[in-house]
């Protein structure tokens, strides 16, 4: 009942980019500005819980926006990642794909980064996708079930090469087992995928088997 709830507040919020906002068109962090225009980065004044970040509007498999993300531009001060409307329940992002394999990275900005480079790459916002009240790990399933029906069928876990990142994986690639052919790729550690080396990257091209 009280997901039911949750859902029907969350589909009541009608978000879209606030008035304002500024478009971003240069390169952010090495991504470069097309990949930037591509997924609508802007920053804006108002509302104050969106200042001083890069915000990307992150839209459903329909098209609509459900909230938008942002993360601090320069500052260390603060929660470096916020969502607006507060509490919405986050997926998958993109929602689309094109390709039979997707990589699974924690960050937005990591998404970004192998989008870039020419990869395909999901972000699923955080290492802990698994929980313990998922009986039988249906809520997860569930979650990457759209990747299922758009022909993806190869996953590669990236997440972040620290302690949470490493039993992240772990635990995914146990959820996913019998439903994906589903590899992890560890990175050293500290590393992420947006700070991915060219030899670290090359690994990775040869791994998926794009070259």
């Amino acid at each position: 009942l009280k997901d039911k709830i949750l859902k029907i507040q969350q589909e009541s919020v009608e978000v879209d980019i606030p008035l304002g906002a500024e478009f971003i068109h240069s390169e952010y962090r090495n991504i470069s500005a097309k990949t930037m225009e591509k997924f609508k980065a802007f920053k804006v004044e108002k509302p104050e819980d969106l200042a001083n970040r890069i915000i990307w509007p992150i839209y459903d498999i329909a098209g609509e926006i459900k909230y938008l993300h942002g993360r601090l531009e320069h500052s260390k001060v603060g929660s470096k990642y916020t969502n607006y409307p507060k509490g919405i329940e986050k997926f998958l992002y993109p929602q689309i794909v094109n390709t039979d394999y997707a990589i699974i990275v924690e960050g937005f900005v990591d998404m970004l980064s192998l989008v870039d480079k020419g990869l395909t790459a999901i972000c699923a916002f955080g290492s802990t996708l698994v929980s313990k009240s998922d009986y039988g790990n249906q809520k997860v399933i569930k979650k990457f079930s759209n990747l299922k029906l758009q022909g993806v069928n190869r996953l590669y876990i990236c997440f972040d090469g620290d302690i949470a990142g490493v039993n992240g994986a772990t635990k995914l690639k146990k959820a996913l087992d019998n439903n994906y052919n589903i590899e992890i790729i560890r990175l050293p550690k500290e590393m992420d995928p947006g700070s991915i080396t060219d030899k670290e990257f090359n690994k990775l091209k040869k791994r998926i088997g794009i070259w």
